[in-house]
C-alpha cells in the first residue's frame, strides 16, 4: 500500500482540481460571452433606414442592391453571355444568308482548316463549325482546301461547301 501512495495523492489532488475547474467553467458561462438575440425577437438596436445603409456602406466601398436584383457568380455570367453571343452571331448569319443573297468570299493560301472554318461561320456561309470541321476530319480533307475565291448562292449545306472547296477550282 505504501508504494502506491503518490499515485493515489496525485490521482486525489487532480480529480479536485479537475471538479474544481468544471466548477467554474459552468458559473463563469454566461457571465463573458455577448448574447445574441434570437431571431424574431425585436433587438435593442436602432433600425437603420435604407438609405443610412448605402451612406454606410459606401463609406465602407460596399455595394448594396435591392432585393429584387438578381446578383450572378462568375460561371453563371459567363454562360450567360456565351449564349447571348451565340444568339447573336445566329442572327447574324440568318441575316447574312437572305434568300437570294450570294455571299462571296476569298481563301487563303496557308490557312487551316479551324481559320476557313470560323471565317466561313462569320462569313454567313456555315451556320455551324463543328459540323464543318468533322465533315472535313471524317473525309480526311483538313489540308485539302484549296486558295481562291467562292462563291455560295443561299440554298447549300456543309458537304456542298466541302466539296466545292477542296475539290473544283476556284471560280
Amino acid at each position: 500500500m505504501q508504494k502506491n501512495k503518490p499515485f493515489q495523492y496525485g490521482l486525489g489532488t487532480g480529480m479536485i482540481a479537475g471538479a474544481l475547474l468544471l466548477q467554474l467553467m459552468i458559473s463563469a458561462k454566461g457571465a463573458g460571452t455577448p448574447v445574441l438575440p434570437e431571431p424574431g425577437i425585436p433587438s435593442s438596436a436602432p433600425q437603420l433606414t435604407a438609405q443610412e445603409i448605402r451612406d454606410k456602406a459606401d463609406a465602407l466601398n460596399l455595394q448594396v442592391y435591392d432585393k429584387g436584383i438578381k446578383l450572378y457568380k462568375q460561371n453563371e455570367l459567363d454562360d450567360s453571355v456565351s449564349k447571348a453571343v451565340a444568339a447573336a452571331r445566329a442572327e447574324e448569319a440568318a441575316k447574312a444568308q437572305a434568300p437570294g443573297k450570294e455571299i462571296t468570299v476569298f481563301i487563303t493560301e496557308g490557312m487551316s482548316a479551324s481559320m476557313v472554318s470560323d471565317y466561313l461561320f462569320r462569313s454567313g456561309v456555315i451556320s455551324d463549325k463543328q459540323a464543318f470541321d468533322e465533315a472535313l476530319r471524317s473525309n480526311q480533307l483538313n489540308t485539302k482546301i484549296r486558295s481562291g475565291l467562292y462563291s455560295f448562292g443561299a440554298n447549300h449545306n456543309i458537304q456542298d461547301v466541302v466539296a466545292r472547296l477542296t475539290t473544283l477550282p476556284p471560280t
